[in-house]
Order: structure tokens, then C-alpha cells, then sequence
């Protein structure tokens, strides 16, 4: 399988070993950094050049490793394509219905073993989840700081443990609580098989820890998997949940935008409950 990765940033290497391990091949790289490329890979500055470019019919995959707020455009330059896209899939609501059957999108925690093993067993909620990072003062001035680039806490970062919580306890049926600000969100959900809450905090005070867990009952785990600073750029374990994700892929074991568009339209009406309290 050949696959085409327009972004070269932080999560691109995760990528590109997902993408390998799984038996596939990159064959065409895409950055607007021209000085960011992959040795013996031909490379082009824009994603509107790649349907021009001589590999273009070669490509049966396109991973899409950009910051947020260009996934819609890139997606629907597209549509003859399949498609891998980072987290979150859009962050405007307006655009949920351009995003077709061909996408499908990166929600890596799914492939968490402790998670694979809760999702045949019948929950016992409620279900807690919390994370707590820090962030350094550069990310607050980058797009991710901003929230009409990268939607918010909730979008950027929350959306993996939102996406769990619906994947582990069906639809949500209530919002009980929900309270949001650029560095927090707090929320409990009334969901189809239980209760589901949520606390993540960007801390701007560095830890020697990063805490994401999850908790059932008694039952405390790590929640691994999750982006975090790679002391080395290719140092990405085998087991890596990009990895997972792609070989799951390459077996049809999709994540389509439908199963996504879930913990978007919670999102939605988690932020509109915060503006209402």
C-alpha cells in the first residue's frame, strides 16, 4: 500500500513508522518547510501540487499531519483518495457534512490494550478520566494556543478521552456538568451505559510527570498512547499506538469520520452547556 503525507511536524514520524511497520510505503512527502523531507522520497510545498505530481495515481493512502484548522480544505482536495487524518477531523461544525466515506481518523487510544480489553467486558461505571500536562509557553504562541486554529482544549487534546468515553459507554444521553477554558475543561456526561467524567488541565508549570489515567471502580491505569515529547525524533517503541492504528488499517479495521463526528458533536454541546452556566 502507498501512501502519500502531506505535513512533516512532530506527529509525522509516528506516521511514517505506522506506516512502515504495517508493510506500506511512503512514496511522496508534503511540506510548506521546504528544508523538511525524507531521504530518497520526492517531496512538493503544496498539497494543491500533489494531484499534478507524476505519483499522484500511484497514492492509495494520503495521511494528513497538519494543524487542525487545514484539515477541511486538504480533505476535500481529496475525494478520490483515502484518507488518514490526525485528530480532530474538523473543528467546525459547519464543515461536518463535506467529510466523506473516504476519511478515516486517527483516534490511536482505541488500540490501548487495557481499552481493547474493556470493550468486550461490560463497564462498570462511571468511568474517570484525567490528564494533566505541561505545556511550555511555545505552544501557548503556536497555532495549538489558538483557538480558532485548533478548536479549543477540547478539540486539540480532550477529544481522544471524549472519543473513549463514547467508544466504552455508548452515546451520551445528559450533560450534568461541563466547564471549559483555554487551559481546563471539567465535565461529567450521562452516557447510555453509565456516567463518564473528564478533567484535563494544560499546566504552564513544569512536572516531572504527565498524568493521564483511568479509573473504574478501583481499577487505576495509564492511559498510553497519547502524543507526548519523543526524547529522540524516530525513538517510537513497536508497539506505538500510531503503529496499531495503521496495522489495524491495512486490515480494514477502519476509524471512519462517522465513529469521530460522535465526540464532535459531544464537544459542541459540551461547549455550548459551559456558556450557558
Amino acid at each position: 500500500m502507498n501512501f502519500a503525507i502531506i505535513g512533516l511536524g512532530f506527529v509525522s514520524p509516528r506516521h511514517i513508522k505506522g506506516i512502515e511497520r504495517s508493510g506500506g510505503k511512503v512514496i511522496l512527502t508534503c511540506d510548506i518547510d521546504e528544508n523538511k523531507k525524507l531521504e530518497g522520497i520526492p517531496s512538493i510545498k503544496h498539497y494543491k501540487e500533489m494531484r499534478e505530481h507524476p505519483l499522484y495515481k500511484d497514492i492509495d493512502v494520503i495521511s494528513i499531519c497538519v494543524p487542525n484548522y487545514l484539515h477541511h480544505d486538504i480533505i476535500q482536495g481529496f475525494p478520490d483518495k483515502q484518507i488518514i487524518c490526525e485528530k480532530p477531523t474538523v473543528i467546525d461544525p459547519n464543515h461536518w457534512k463535506d467529510i466523506g466515506d473516504n476519511v478515516s481518523c486517527v483516534m490511536q487510544l482505541r488500540f490501548n490494550s487495557k481499552v481493547r480489553q474493556l470493550k468486550d467486558t461490560n463497564i462498570q461505571s462511571p468511568i474517570d478520566i484525567t490528564v494533566q500536562t505541561y505545556r511550555e509557553p511555545s505552544y501557548f504562541e503556536s497555532w495549538k494556543g489558538d483557538s480558532r486554529m485548533s478548536g479549543g482544549i477540547l478539540y486539540n487534546m480532550g477529544v481522544h478521552y471524549i472519543d473513549l468515553l463514547i467508544y466504552l459507554l455508548g452515546e451520551p444521553v445528559k450533560i450534568i456538568k461541563s466547564d471549559i477554558n483555554s487551559k481546563s475543561a471539567i465535565g461529567l456526561v450521562e452516557f447510555e451505559h453509565g456516567l463518564g467524567r473528564f478533567s484535563f488541565e494544560l499546566l504552564t508549570t513544569k512536572t516531572p510527570t504527565v498524568i493521564r489515567k483511568m479509573k473504574i471502580g478501583e481499577d487505576l491505569f495509564d492511559l498510553n498512547g497519547a502524543t507526548i515529547p519523543l526524547s529522540k525524533k524516530n525513538d517510537i517503541p513497536d508497539d506505538d499506538l500510531h503503529t496499531e492504528l495503521y496495522r489495524e488499517y491495512v486490515k480494514g479495521n477502519k476509524i471512519p469520520f462517522s465513529e469521530a463526528l460522535k465526540s464532535l458533536k459531544l464537544i459542541e454541546q459540551l461547549k455550548k452547556h459551559a456558556d450557558k452556566t
